[in-house]
Parts: C-alpha cells; structure tokens; sequence
C-alpha cells in the first residue's frame, strides 16, 4: 500500500467513491502513524455521527484482528456536534471562547420544546385544536433550527416582501413572533438554548481553541462534506493544524473545470465545492488519503479496472446540464457495469420480494454483507417482512415509529377507547390486541371478547361508556354468553379506573382530578399497565418490556418530565396529542438482527460499506424526494432571508447515491407502478440511461430475480380454485325453506347452503348506523298498526294517529342523528301518500290479514315433503279475489323476473294463499281463494314517496304457476345428493354479495364467464 508517510501531514484529503471508506480512513492513519497502541491514542477522530464511530471502532478492531494483534489503544472518536466543552483539552481561563463554551445554558430538552412551543401557539389562537398546536410547534422547532444551523437572523423578516404582499405577510409574522419575540423569553425563563444555537457555540469554540493553541497530536474530520456552516468552519480550522485532516467523501477530481465551476445545488458536488472554496483549497491540491492499488486483495475491492470506470461513469451521469454538452460518453469503458444490476420490479410487492432474495442469497456465501440503502420507508418496512419468512431479522437504521409497534399501537388504543366513550371499533381494538388481558388468560380474554363483539358491538352502537355496554348486555339472549361479557366489562371498568369514562365524546372532559397533562398521562399509563396484566404477570412487566416497550418508556418519561405545567388536553383530542408527541418516536432492534444484513437510509450509509449494495425506491419522488414546501416562506423569500433552497437535499441525496453507486456490486431497483398508477423513474436512471445509450451500453437488467420472486408466492401452495360445488348429504339438506329463500336457493344456490345448511349468516358491521333492515322493519311495523286498528278506512285524524304510531317506532332509533335528520322526513311523506293512497281505492277492498303466517307443502320424490313458510305483510279481499301486498323500502323485482320465477317471493306468497296455507284466510263468498294481484308496495319516502306495482290480471295466473311448478321442480332437483349449490349459476343475476367471498368468485368468475369476477 502506498501513502503519505509524513507524521505532520495536513491538508485535505479524500477518499474516492465506492472505496471501503472507514477501513480506508483505519488504513491511511496506520500508514501516517503506525499501529502502536501509543501513536493511535493520541489521535483525535471527529466524525458525522454516533453510527460512524461505531463502525469506525470495528474496522480498527477488524484490522487488529487480521494482523494479530491482540490489544489496542483506540484513537479518541467524537461525532462532531456532540463535543463536551469540558473536554476540549484546554483551560477555560486561558481562552475567552473555551470560557464561553462552557458557560453556556444546557440545551433545551426536545420534548420541552415542543410543549413549551405548542402553549406558546395555542395562546396565540385559542381555537386551534392542540394537536394542531403540536403540529404547528413542531414546523416552528424546524424553522428555529433551519435559522440556527444556516447562521442567519430573523432581523431580516420585516422586509422579506413588497408592499402589496403586506397583508398577507402581516399575518405569518404575526405568527411568528411566537419565535422571533416570545421564544427568547421562554428560553431566557428556562435557562436553556436551543439545541442548535449550542452546537454552534461549541464548535465555533472548539475551532477558535485550536486556532489559538493548535494541538500538537493529530486531529483528523473524516465523513463529512461541511454542509452545516459551524461544522465547515471547524473544518477550516482542522486543516489548518500542524497536524489537522479533513478527509472527504468521494471528491470528483475528474470532473472538467467548467463542470465543477458550474455545479448547482442539486449537483453531489455542491456541498465539496462550497467546503473548498471556504478552506481556500484547490481542487486539484486535494490528494489520496490511501492509494491502494486496483484489485489489490480486500474485502471490498472492485475488480481491477472497475473502480475507476464506475467513477468516471457516476461523473458523466451527474454532470450538470449546463455543460452536457462536453458528455464525453466515448471514453466511458464497458467494465464500468461489471456487479451492476437493475431490476424495474412490476409493483413495491415485487420490489421488496426481488430485494428480499437478493439480501438472502448474500448470505448463502460465508462473510458476505449486503446492505439496502433506500429512503422509501415503505420499502424498507416491506423488505423486513418479508425476510422474516426465513427468520432473518435485519437491521434497519431508521427502525419504525413508535405507533407502528405492538405497545405504542396500544397505548394509543387505550387513549381512543377513553376518548370515544368506548366506541365499538376502538374498544374492540383494544381488547383484541395481544397485550389487552385485564388481568385474566389470554385465551379468556379471547373468548370473552368474542361473546362481547358478536352480542352488543355488532349492529349499532351501545350508547357512549361502560354503562351503555353494561345496558346493551341485558339485551343478549344466551345466558351464558350474557354472563361472559358481564364479567369481561366489570373487569374492563376495575382496569380502567375511570379513564375509559373520563373524556366524553362531545368534548367536554371530567377531570376527575386530571390538572395537568402529565396527570392525564399517568392515569393513561395506569390503565393502560392494569390492561396489559395477566393472571401470572404485572402490566408493567409486559408493557415496557422489549425494544418497543424500552421505546415507549422513554417516550412517555420525555413527556412526563416536561408537561408538569402543561394543562390537561380538554376537547376529546387527547389521543391525537399523545399521537402527536410520542407516535414518532423511533424503534430500533437492539439484539438480535443479522450481522451481515442491514437496511440503511442514505445519510446512515454514507460510511457503511457494504459486499452487496441494493438502491432501491430509485423513482421520482423518492430518491431524490420532491423538495419539502416552507410553511413559512417562499423560495424567493427563503434566498432573501438567507436560507439554503429546498433543492439543497437534492444534492445531498445525489451525493449520497454516487457513493453507494460506485460500490462494487450494485443492485438498482425501481417500482413501475405505486397505488395503482405509473411511476417516474429517478432522474439519476434517466440521465444513466442516456449516458449509457450514447456509449453504446445499456445496464444489465435482471429478469432471474424477478421470476424467483413470483415463485417465492407460487411455491407456497397457491393455486387457483374452480367455482365451489358442494354437494352435502340428503339427511342435511332443508326440510323447510322461507319464501324469502327461494329466489337466493335459485339464483345462488351456494349462498343458500352457507346460510341454511352451514349455518353462517353475515355479521353486521361494528358501530353501524341503522340502515336497510331497521327502516324496513320499523315502516312494515307502522303500516301494519294502523291496518291493524282503522283496516283501508281514513279516520278523521288519519294522519296524525299514523304519525304518532311512527314516532312510537322510531323513538328506540332517534339517538342516532340519521334517523333524526334523514329517515323522519321520509316517513312523513311515505305517511301522506299512503293516506292518499288509501283515499282511492274502492271501498269494497278490505284488509283480512295483516302479518299472516303460511306455509306450503311441496311433494318431494325421496325426503317427503318440503314445507314452505312465509309471512304475508298484507292481504286484502276485492270483489275478483284477493290482493297479496308486500311492503317494499328497498328494491323492487322487475314483473319479468316475478313472472318467470327468478323473483318468486311474492308469486309464492300468492301459491300459499291459493292453497288456503295462511292462518287468518277463509274463502270469501262467492270468490273463494283466488288471487287477484300480487302488489309491491314501494314506500321509499324518496323524491317518490310511493308507488303500488301490480303484476296485473293478465298475467297473475301466470305468474303464480311459474312460481308453483318452479318450487317442485326446484325440491326435486335438490332431493338427491347429486345435485352440487352451485355459486350463482345464472351469471348475470346478481342476488347477494355476502357470500361472494367465502365462494372466492374473484378467482373463478374469469374463467367461467370470460368477465372480470366480484369481490
């Protein structure tokens, strides 16, 4: 290995891209220095972050490791903006800056911050809701760090516009003189400063300290590009010293000197080009940290030739437009795209499936590393998931928010349940989460829950609180299951300790002795322990346990210790701001990932190496990310101000993606598709495209990985299914049918069977509101009372005695604001036109039956008799016979469809009332049973109050001998055990979607109709 030998080396140096940069930087200083255990203890390392040094520490230990070396002295690493100004290493009262450093105010807790920041923007609009206000506090932490970090001042606000923006600019600054004039003060009261505002303190002191008194042992900054102004102006003063590095990231020394004079701020080089110009350094001064020669032995060597290609190729592609022009494509070399792949996945499933075996493949091979770097967290989270399959837990950096895991999803729970009065969904929620045992068996707990959904959750909702649950109970028929959930809500109410009950869902909270925040969090967190205990162990003990629970501790100790003074959250969005102030919070895996496999955001993989790079969610959008909108400012308004352009990150980003490009073997992954539309792919792939077209190369792409990755789904046993054809013995086949059935029996045989031979009927959805079947229900009742009492006559007082029996069957439904606003109206027109209804018709109609029940034998040639049963809403006698009516809310049957027998129900009803099958029916003198007509009712209360469809004369015969002779056709045709319940054997008649998917049409319907199926 060659290198500077010079002990006293100083200036900048830089380590090229894709180069293994900690063992090249471990390298370059034993080269400088020597490994003696002495020489490395005097050297100080100041490095990005906390991860580097880490890594930085390994690949000193790994180094030893190789040569044999059984003990050693690491040099001192620090990650730069985390210097104690105790530690400088000179006497405060030899330097007026070291005083200052160390007599600065301790920086500003963060979640004090926000609080703090959040009562500042509440008091300035007392409507805004306080998680808005949490919101709202932390665009203003981000605006106050932005101004601290870029060393600007907000002096400059007032004239930031013209005149004739003034009113509108009046009222942001208004606004933010929550930090440009009450915030000072706050901190003032606190005695603290702001994180940011101390970090470049520190290091403004730390560079005038070495300035002032250079150390004679060697100082060194590696990793950072000096894109923060304090922390390039520490690195002026490093390079400065007798024995100061810098050491940077992958510097493009190849780039054409119009190119780099024209770098803008999406290009990767901007923040090298700015460091330079401010250290005073040439571009061409800026040597090798360590040369290595190409393909000597290495864990992460690029094979010979390769390395300086794949750079020269990463200088083509990011080169700026200006000068796209000098593209110089025909010297690109081929063996630039050796180890580089690209993969354009069909869909993220794809994508993350296609990453997935790439990363495990890695491991087939002993010791090699693979490592994704993506900042889609999507693809990150899907990529994890998915390599679980074969139990490999990864490392990801940036690890999940807090919400996201198992005890923050339940502690938000918890504050839901609270705040909604125990709303069916949220209290469900709770209870169903692995953690809810209420001090019980889980398995319990289980069952109990179970009872507690299906008797008072299904349909609609108790009314707000346990007392509403507790009434709802009474209703359940089955005593036992009314004993199980009794028990389940008493110990839900023990648990709770009145928390359940302490927020109402209009707003208003009790406090119940709740005074500030920090007192609602304490009872959030005694309920939510007393939750989480089981019948062997305390809440506490499975609530704050693993890397989540350790998360969550944390965060909410954060938020106890800072909100003493904080009020109590008072207008039901107590969850939100829990949400708010802790749901962020990240949860990194501390034990237990691989070490070989790693997902990476690119600022944590700037200085992690790795044998196997995969960038991936390469799409616009994502990498790079649409520049963030300033809530605050234009971008005008921001270059005015002083402030970096949003398309600053642009360039950071694409620095980050040359550096991990370059690595040796590179895998590139897009999503051609994301929520059902086309994707764009990243500018990098597009300008790479290009380059490569014009050399005459284009990047391998990889179809193996994509084709293992549809396998990977295909080998678990999936295979497409056929429509269902279940064929249950004769002795479970129905003896009796309802008329309601039949049409189903005949247009979905296989929905009739899981209904009547499987038992299964549909669950109501969790918190409905009445719908379909309670309007129906509670109209048919009222219509048949008024028959029932005045027969077709009209009273005097007709309509308000059909009113008052409407609002006695309305009155169990009126707590729900649908019913009250919608369904009332309509029954007041439905009322009017069926009084008028009645004023036409002939008065020798009379009403002989009102909710009648019949039953029909039909004949069959094995079981006997099929019994068919029915309920008449309503049967009248004329001087041609009788009138069957059916009352009808909903839709009603075409007359073709009742005439052909594929709407039976009322034709049937007509059959029975012929055969003399209804209990309250004798034959009238001189008519005997004959129907007349069959009529629908339709009593909507729409823009057409109602309507009277009859089959009419000519047809009732017809009608009625369809629906005879179908009925014994159809008991025949199901008397044997032959005979399969088809799933909707008709095609086109669409009866039911309940049992769609227990029958899966989706998979079958295609190949059976050549249509797209249901779902």
């Amino acid at each position: 290995m060659t290198a500077v030998t010079d002990p006293q080396c100083r200036g900048v140096f830089t380590i090229a891209s894709g180069r293994p940069f900690l063992d090249d930087l471990v390298a370059g200083i034993v080269a400088r220095w020597g490994d003696a255990p002495e020489a490395l203890a005097d050297i100080t390392l100041l490095l990005p972050n906390r991860r580097a040094c880490r890594a930085l520490r390994e690949a000193f230990l790994r180094r030893a490791g190789e040569k044999g070396q059984h003990s050693l002295l690491l040099p001192t690493m620090s990650p730069i903006g985390d210097i104690d100004p105790d530690a400088l290493g000179l006497a405060a009262e030899d330097l007026p800056a070291i005083a200052a450093a160390m007599d600065l105010p301790p920086a500003v807790d963060p979640m004090r911050r926000r609080l703090l920041l959040a009562r500042l923007v509440a008091r300035f609009d007392p409507t805004m809701s306080p998680d808005r206000s949490v919101w709202l506090a932390d665009e203003l932490a981000r605006l106050l760090d932005q101004v601290a970090t870029e060393q600007v001042s907000f002096d400059g606000l007032d004239v930031l516009v013209p005149e004739e923006l003034a009113g509108h600019w009046q009222s942001i600054l208004d606004f933010l003189k929550i930090v440009t004039q009450a915030w000072p003060s706050v901190l003032e009261d606190e005695g603290a400063v702001d994180a940011a505002t101390r970090r470049n303190a520190v290091l403004a002191a730390q560079a005038a300290a070495w300035r002032q008194s250079p150390p004679a042992t060697p100082v060194i900054i590696a990793g950072s590009t000096g894109s923060i102004p304090a922390t390039s102006a520490l690195m002026e003063a490093v390079a400065g010293l007798p024995a100061g590095c810098v050491v940077v990231p992958g510097l493009d020394a190849a780039l054409d000197d119009l190119s780099w004079e024209a770098v803008d701020e999406t290009h990767p080089q901007f923040g090298l080009h700015g460091l330079l110009s401010r250290i005073g350094v040439d571009r061409t001064a800026v040597g090798p940290w360590s040369d290595p020669p190409e393909g000597e032995p290495g864990r992460h060597d690029l094979r010979p030739g390769v390395a300086a290609a794949r750079r020269q190729l990463a200088s083509e592609v990011m080169r700026p437009a200006v000068t796209t022009e000098h593209w110089r494509v025909g010297a690109i070399p081929p063996t630039c795209l050796e180890g580089l792949i690209r993969i354009d996945a069909d869909s993220p499933r794809e994508e993350a499936d296609v990453v997935a075996l790439i990363m495990r493949e890695a491991l087939e091979e002993p010791e090699r590393t693979a490592a994704l770097v993506t900042p889609d967290r999507a693809l990150a989270r899907r990529v994890g998931a998915v390599l679980t399959r074969w139990g490999v837990s990864v490392d990801d950096s940036a690890g999940r928010p807090l919400r996201e895991a198992p005890v923050g999803a339940f502690l938000h729970l918890v504050a839901q349940a609270a705040e909604t009065g125990c709303a069916p969904v949220r209290l469900l929620s709770l209870l169903k989460h692995p953690l809810a045992a209420l001090g019980m068996d889980r398995a319990a707990v289980r069952r109990m829950v179970e009872a507690l959904e299906v008797g008072v959750l299904r349909g609609p909702s108790p009314e707000p609180g346990l007392a509403g649950l507790r009434r709802r109970v009474e209703r359940v028929g089955d005593p036992a299951a009314r004993e199980e959930i009794s028990v389940l809500i008493d110990r839900l109410a023990a648990c709770a300790e009145g928390f359940l009950d302490s927020l109402s869902v209009d707003g208003e909270m009790e406090t119940g002795g709740a005074r500030t925040l920090a007192d609602q969090v304490e009872r959030h967190l005694r309920c939510a322990e007393a939750l989480a205990a089981t019948a062997d162990a305390p809440g506490a003990a499975r609530l704050w346990r693993g890397d989540d629970g350790e998360a969550a501790a944390m965060a909410v100790r954060a938020i106890l210790d800072n909100s003493r003074d904080h009020p109590p959250v008072a207008d039901g969005r107590y969850a939100a701001v829990f949400d708010a102030l802790a749901g962020e919070t990240p949860v990194r895996p501390r034990h237990g990932t691989h070490p070989r496999l790693a997902i990476l955001g690119p600022l944590e993989a700037r200085l992690i190496q790795a044998d196997v790079v995969i960038l991936g969610g390469l799409n616009e959008g994502t990498w790079p990310g649409d520049p963030t909108v300033d809530p605050w400012m234009s971008r005008p308004m921001r270059r005015s101000f002083g402030l970096s352009a949003p398309e600053r990150r642009i360039g950071l980003s694409a620095h980050d993606f040359v550096q991990a490009f370059c690595a040796p073997d590179v895998v590139l992954t897009r999503s051609a598709r994301a929520d059902g539309a086309p994707t764009v792919p990243s500018r990098w792939l597009l300008r790479l495209d290009a380059v490569l077209k014009g050399a005459g190369l284009e990047t391998p792409q990889s179809l193996y990985h994509r084709m293992r990755a549809r396998l990977l789904h295909e080998s678990g046993g999936y295979r497409p299914v056929g429509d269902p054809r279940p064929r249950p013995a004769l002795a479970l086949r129905p003896g009796t049918v309802r008329v309601s059935e039949v049409g189903m029996w005949i247009n979905d045989p296989y929905a009739f069977y899981a209904r009547r031979i499987l038992a299964l009927e549909p669950l109501r959805a969790l918190a409905e509101n009445p719908g379909a079947p309670e309007r129906g229900t509670v109209i048919h009742e009222v219509l048949a009372t008024y028959v029932r009492h005045h027969g077709l006559t009209l009273p005097p007082d007709a309509e308000a005695r059909l009113l008052e029996y409407g609002r006695k069957a309305f009155e169990p439904l009126t707590v729900f604001p649908s019913v009250r606003a919608f369904w009332w109206p309509r029954f007041e027109r439905v009322a009017r036109w069926f009084l008028g209804y009645l004023a036409t018709m002939p008065r020798d109609r009379t009403s002989i039956a009102i909710e009648d029940k019949g039953r029909l034998s039909v004949p069959r040639p094995v079981s006997g008799p099929l019994m068919v049963t029915g309920r008449a809403d309503r049967i009248d006698r004329t001087a041609d016979g009788l009138v069957v009516v059916d009352y009808k809310t909903g839709t009603v049957p075409p007359k073709k469809q009742m005439v052909s027998g594929i709407a039976p129900q009322l034709p049937l009803e007509g059959v029975i009332a012929e055969a003399g099958g209804f209990d309250e029916l004798a034959p009238g003198p001189g008519t005997g049973l004959e129907v007349a007509d069959l009529e629908h009712w339709k009593v909507g209360g729409g823009r057409e109050p109602g309507r009277v469809d009859g089959i009419g004369r000519d047809q009732i015969a017809a009608a009625i001998e369809a629906a005879r002779t179908g009925i014994a056709r159809l008991a025949a045709d199901y008397d044997t055990d032959a005979t399969a319940y088809l799933s909707r054997p008709r095609g086109a008649v669409r009866h039911t979607d309940d049992y769609a998917y227990l029958a899966r049409i989706a998979e079958w319907a295609n190949d059976r109709t050549g249509t797209e199926g249901e779902s």
